[in-house]
């Protein structure tokens, strides 16, 4: 599979090409198991950008564009470990919140159900469906807070 990749060392001294060459596969091997179409990688310091690369296209298709190394990505699932994870675990260990407890205890309009707990939402097995295409229905705002 010949897999759109490049690459670039602001500052070669400072990068072990080998690693680079390792992460090269990484971001290659993600777009060959189809776990994503693109990924982009870039070392910084404090004067700036040391190297990147990039691999993929912006779809699984070969007409789609290219992916660049300047292409953002959202960020929405890193963020929710970081910043979710680490106040949820803040909030534990302060006794705060019971990590067990359900959900609709706190929240009465959530859904009744005893097994979706903030753990278990925070593991992804909380039993919710995984995406609602709400931008496909015509419906109102009202609709989509419910």
């Amino acid at each position: 599979m010949d897999i759109p990749s490049r690459y670039e060392i602001v500052y070669p001294e400072l990068v072990d090409r080998k690693a680079v060459a390792d992460a090269l596969d990484v971001l290659t091997g993600h777009y060959e198991k189809r776990t994503s179409p693109a990924s982009v990688a870039t070392i910084l310091n404090r004067d700036g950008v040391i190297a990147r690369w990039s691999a993929g296209r912006h779809t699984y298709t070969d007409e789609s564009k290219l992916i660049e190394t300047s292409d953002l990505f959202d960020l929405a699932s890193v963020t929710k470990v970081l910043a979710t994870g680490m106040l949820f675990a803040r909030l534990s260990e302060e006794g705060r919140v019971d990590l067990d407890a359900p959900v609709f205890e706190t929240i009465p309009e959530f859904v009744k159900d005893g097994r979706v707990t903030p753990r278990a939402l925070l593991a992804h097995c909380g039993g919710l469906p995984a995406h609602v295409r709400l931008y496909k229905r015509l419906i109102s705002r009202e609709e989509v807070i419910d």
